[in-house]
């Protein structure tokens, strides 16, 4: 099911990183600002979680420039509507660790918009956070780009698009210390069919209350996501 989660930034500082990971993984995932995005000081950001399990655990990990570092663990987030967390000063955790990041870029060559993008560490049961946000579309041929913190070791990612039309487009990538710049793309033949035997770990999803977009198709079909690659 899909959740929709606010951090709104109540530190007194603007905050340049923000990780919220599945509490299974052991790694951080991509930064939800993006590269160029900065959550300044009492603004919020929204984005869309989905959850294999209701009441499935996150870590978050915030940071400024000066890696002024907010962590909070083991959050709770129940299955359906929406949470709200504000950081404050008195969640200072100290200096946050100095991550050597990899700059990624996601291009949809698909015929139509991508609603949904996830790029979830492949040690985790749960696709984590939607990337695009929540009102952003992905339109055909333009680019995604985020930032990833990689690991001392080659890590494995799988990557979720799911498309107006509710079609789910999916494949894996690895991610090492070799690179600092990585490139794919969202092609038509990554597009995958239900599975027989879905993995209960990663769906079944739900759309959000039906009310707060009308006007739009349905955002997710009523099927389970697909396994990991």
């Amino acid at each position: 099911m899909l959740h929709e989660v606010t951090v709104e930034n109540r530190t007194g500082f603007d905050l340049h990183f923000l990780y919220f990971s599945p509490g299974d993984s052991d790694l951080w995932g991509p930064d939800i600002l993006g590269s160029r995005g900065v959550l300044s000081r009492g603004e919020a950001a929204r984005f869309f979680v989905s959850l294999p399990d209701a009441g499935e655990s996150f870590d978050l990990l915030a940071m400024g420039r000066a890696r002024n570092a907010y962590e909070l663990r083991d959050l709770r987030v129940p299955g359906g509507g929406r949470s709200r967390i504000v950081l404050r000063f008195d969640h200072f955790s100290g200096v946050g660790p100095s991550f050597v990041h990899a700059r990624l870029q996601l291009r949809n060559l698909v015929p139509e918009a991508i609603r949904y993008a996830f790029f979830s560490p492949r040690d985790s049961g749960a696709w984590g956070v939607d990337l695009l946000g929540r009102r952003r579309v992905l339109a055909t041929g333009a680019i995604l780009e985020f930032l990833v913190p990689v690991a001392r070791f080659r890590t494995g990612y799988d990557v979720l698009a799911v498309g107006a039309s509710g079609r789910w487009y999916q494949f894996g990538v690895e991610v090492s210390r070799s690179r600092d710049f990585y490139r794919w793309a969202i092609e038509p033949t990554d597009a995958v069919d239900p599975p027989r035997r879905p993995d209960p770990r990663r769906g079944p999803p739900e759309s959000p209350e039906p009310d707060r977009r009308p006007e739009e198709p349905p955002l997710l079909p009523d099927l389970p996501l697909p396994p990991p690659v």
